[in-house]
């Protein structure tokens, strides 16, 4: 009987190490899983971090791009706007110099009327100066 009893002992311990083990195993099991899925999830995630790399890197290339074609044209225009601001300088000074000329030929033509008037006036006078004497001598 007491072989019995730890005959039965030794079922009941080897029945709960296998219920152990196998309750170990399903939990070994459902760790894999659990960890396999992790896994796909940062495969998955690794990759749609990499494709939006990817699109950023482009976008970052296409700005680039752009901010140089931009700092270009901003260079022009800088260029252009000098050359546009020496341009109105020179205008100015032609300017400037054309008036004194403008100036200084009314001033001329000034003088030159009251020449030609004051010349005009001694015609008249030489020419009714002698007109008396023609009258006179009549």
């Amino acid at each position: 009987m007491k072989l019995k009893s730890e005959h039965r002992e030794v079922r009941k311990a080897l029945l709960l190490t296998e219920e152990k083990r196998e309750e170990a195993e399903g939990q070994y099991k459902h760790a894999i899983q659990t960890c396999q899925k992790q896994m796909e999830l940062a495969a998955q995630q690794t990759d749609e971090l990499q494709a939006r790399l990817a699109e950023n890197l482009a976008t970052n290339e296409c700005l680039s791009t752009e901010v140089l074609e931009y700092q270009e044209i901003n260079k022009r225009s800088h260029a252009a706007v000098a050359r546009l601001e020496r341009d109105v300088s020179t205008l100015e000074t032609k300017e400037r110099d054309g008036r004194r000329k403008c100036e200084a030929l009314e001033d001329t033509l000034a003088e030159e009327r009251a020449k030609a008037k004051e010349r005009l006036r001694k015609q008249k006078e030489k020419s009714a100066s002698e007109n008396r004497k023609g009258l006179d001598n009549i």
